[in-house]
């Protein structure tokens, strides 16, 4: 829904295990959402510019995560965006085990690295790849970054529209400036 606000005619593409999801998505996002499963998109390769996945894999099984995450890679012709569950500690662990009543997998922020590497998200051809040789998009490699904020301040839509302005260019900045503009306060 953001992305048809701030770029319009753009075209998406959407999925969600839930056929509840399905029925109460959005009256204007709902012809371009559809129940499937992300351990096996029904897209073929490269069909997207940008893919994003948002504290959703981590629902999933071990071996379906892993499956879910070469497909998100499989999927995108150069940008994927995904967040999962993590920790950094013990204690960070058993908050995040009393919350999250639905996550499957989750583990550590480095054990997180180690299964990238593993499925061949971080993957990439050119040893020692700098960001600005990754956001090329030819070294093969996955860009990552760790956002923090406060919401107090800035909010996520905001930002959103921020790294797609910066990310996208012009084409998105055309039309996403007046919302952008409204967004700030």
């Amino acid at each position: 829904y953001d992305f048809m606000q701030v770029i319009p005619g753009i075209k998406v593409a959407g999925i969600d295990i839930s056929e509840y999801a399905i029925a109460n998505a959005k009256e204007s996002v709902r012809p371009f959402v559809r129940v499937s499963n992300a351990k096996k998109l029904d897209f073929p390769d490269k069909s997207f510019d940008l893919v994003i996945s948002i504290t959703t894999l981590h629902n999933l099984p071990l071996e379906e995560c892993k499956q879910a995450i070469q497909e998100v890679q499989r999927v995108s012709r150069k940008h994927a965006f995904i967040t999962l569950d993590s920790h950094h500690n013990e204690v960070e662990r058993d908050r995040m085990e009393k919350w999250n009543l639905t996550a499957l997998t989750y583990m550590s922020v480095e054990n997180w690295k180690r299964l990238f590497a593993e499925v061949g998200y971080t993957g990439g051809d050119t040893p020692d790849a700098v960001y600005e040789q990754v956001k090329t998009g030819h070294t093969g490699h996955a860009e990552s970054l760790k956002v923090v904020f406060d919401p107090q301040l800035l909010s996520y839509r905001h930002l959103l529209f921020e790294f797609l302005i910066r990310e996208f260019g012009k084409e998105v900045a055309a039309h996403a400036v007046d919302r952008i503009a409204r967004d700030r306060g």
